[in-house]
C-alpha cells in the first residue's frame, strides 16, 4: 500500500508544488506588506493566501478525480492494474493518499492563518482592542460567539464532507468506466449521478439529530462523513472487481 501511495502522490506532485511556491510567495507577500506598512501587499498577501487555501484543496481533489480517470480510461496507467494489486488497494491508495493530502493541506492553512492573525494583532496598535470591541458587538447580536475549537471542527468538518465529496466522483468515475462504458452520454449521467448521490448525502448530513453537547454532534458528523466515504469506497472497489476491464 506504502508503494501504491507513492505512486499517487507522484503523479500529482506538479500542482502540490506550485500550490507550495505559491503560498511562500503569498506569505512573503502579506508579512512584507505588515512590517513594511506596505497595503498593496497586505491585501495582495492576504488575498493570495485565502485563494490558495480554498481554490488549492478544491483543485487537488478535482485533479484526483481526473487523474483516476485516466487511470481507468487510458493506457496512462496500464502497468498499475497489472500489479499483483487488487482493486481495493489501487483505490484505497488513491483515496487514503487524497485523505490525508486534505487533512494536511488544511491543517497548514489553519496554523498560517492563526499565525498570522496573532503576528498582526501584536504589530498593529489598537487592533487588539478593536478586535475585542468587535466580539463583544458580535455577542450583543448573535449572544454566543463559537470558540477557537468550536472553528477548527467546523473546518475540519469542511475538509472532510470534501473528502467525501470526492469519493463520491471516484463512483462516478467507475460506474462511467464499467456500468456505463460504451453508452451514449455514460459521461454526462455519471456526472448527474454524482449530482444526485451528492444530494441525497447533503440531506442526510442537514437532518443528523442534535445531541447532548456541540462536542458530540461534531463527533456524530464526523462519523457519518468517513462512513458515507467508506461506503462509496467500498461500492467503487466492489464494480472495480467484478466490471473493470484493462
Amino acid at each position: 500500500m506504502g508503494k501504491l501511495m507513492k505512486y499517487e502522490f507522484r503523479k500529482t506532485r506538479m500542482s502540490r508544488m506550485i500550490l507550495l511556491l505559491v503560498t511562500v510567495l503569498s506569505e512573503i507577500l502579506f508579512l512584507g506588506g505588515l512590517f513594511f506598512d506596505w497595503e498593496n501587499g497586505l491585501i495582495l498577501g492576504s488575498t493570495f493566501l485565502f485563494a490558495c487555501a480554498m481554490f488549492g484543496l478544491f483543485y487537488l481533489g478535482i485533479e484526483s478525480i481526473l487523474v483516476f480517470s485516466k487511470d481507468l480510461n487510458t493506457k496512462q496507467s496500464y502497468m498499475l492494474f497489472m500489479t499483483p494489486k487488487n482493486s481495493f488497494q489501487i483505490l484505497g491508495a488513491k483515496v487514503l493518499e487524497n485523505l490525508l493530502c486534505i487533512i494536511a493541506v488544511g491543517t497548514i492553512f489553519i496554523l498560517i492563518a492563526v499565525a498570522d492573525f496573532s503576528i498582526a494583532t501584536v504589530h498593529f496598535d489598537g487592533l487588539s482592542r478593536f478586535l475585542s470591541e468587535l466580539q463583544q458587538f458580535y455577542k450583543y447580536i448573535f449572544h454566543q460567539l463559537p470558540s477557537w475549537q468550536e472553528v477548527v471542527a467546523a473546518i475540519f468538518g469542511f475538509l472532510l464532507s470534501w473528502f467525501m465529496t470526492i469519493t463520491i466522483g471516484y463512483l462516478a468515475v467507475v460506474l462511467s468506466a464499467t456500468v456505463l462504458a460504451g453508452k451514449r452520454l455514460s459521461g454526462l449521467i455519471s456526472f448527474l449521478l454524482f449530482l444526485l448521490i451528492s444530494w441525497a448525502l447533503g440531506v442526510i448530513l442537514e437532518h443528523l439529530p442534535s445531541l447532548s453537547s456541540i462536542t458530540a454532534d461534531f463527533a456524530l458528523q464526523y462519523g457519518v462523513l468517513l462512513l458515507f466515504s467508506a461506503a462509496c469506497y467500498l461500492i467503487s472497489g466492489w464494480i472495480m472487481e467484478r466490471k473493470l476491464s484493462v
